[in-house]
């Protein structure tokens, strides 16, 4: 990537690695990926442990809503990614990097979804985990706009172990529809000596105190509380408990 690229990327990683909730990620990856790769329509599609849609949590962008209601409706179960879902490991693709562009073009789903809609091109991001797939992240593009290149599949290479690393955080809890407590996300978002303060403040421990203990100054343990709250979406001490 171009130095431009790599600010612009750092600054898409701020946003999405505090984003607090699946959902929120999901909203801000659409949105903020596509300042490096544009595209017409994006999906973010959370698949349960039955292999089905959390509508609930899956986000669409720029999607009209009728068309929105017809793939949940019908669209979701003949999508030829889901018909695909023999994947081993997370990775980042292009359509036809999955199958003929003949084959695709012959789908039920590109006939009667995507050539109605003038979508021909696609790519995006495949999240696994532990032998399931949890999230597709599929970007969109009209027909007779510029094919994916090689440029930009390396682009979502690099933003493949950010994506897969936030989904594992949250997928737990929202795939499987239990609570996103702070606890159960502190292995995923925290590093060590951070998670080492949490223990610390957990056992009552003042500032001070943790600073005397882990032998680092008042203002460091400052800094790393300030970093906590910001990565696990909280404001006050107290909601660590």
């Amino acid at each position: 990537m171009t130095e431009k690229e790599w600010r612009m990327f750092n600054d898409i990683l701020l946003e999405i690695y505090y984003a607090g909730s699946l959902e929120t990620f999901g909203e801000r990856c659409l949105k903020l990926i596509r300042i490096l790769i544009p595209y017409t329509q994006g999906y973010f599609l959370v698949i349960d442990e039955d292999g089905r849609l959390d509508v609930a949590h899956s986000v669409f962008e720029n999607v009209d809503p009728v068309m929105k209601r017809k793939y949940l409706d019908t669209y979701f179960a003949k999508d030829y990614l889901m018909q695909m879902c023999n994947f081993t490991k997370s990775m980042a693709y292009r359509d036809t990097d999955l199958l003929t562009d003949e084959k695709r073009r012959a789908s039920v789903i590109y006939r009667e979804y995507f050539k109605p809609q003038k979508l021909d091109m696609g790519c995006g991001l495949i999240i696994m985990k532990e032998g399931k797939t949890r999230v597709f992240l599929n970007l969109l593009r009209k027909r007779g706009e510029p094919d994916v290149t090689g440029h930009e599949m390396e682009i979502l290479q690099t933003f493949l172990p950010h994506f897969e690393k936030n989904v594992f955080a949250y997928a737990n809890h929202y795939v499987s529809g239990a609570e996103n407590t702070i606890k159960n996300r502190e292995a995923d978002l925290l590093s060590g000596r951070e998670q080492e303060i949490v223990r610390l403040v957990r056992k009552g421990y003042s500032n001070q105190e943790i600073a005397r203990q882990l032998l680092i100054s008042e203002a460091t343990v400052k800094k790393h509380l300030s970093n906590i709250f910001e990565k696990l979406g909280i404001s006050r001490r107290t909601q660590l408990f």
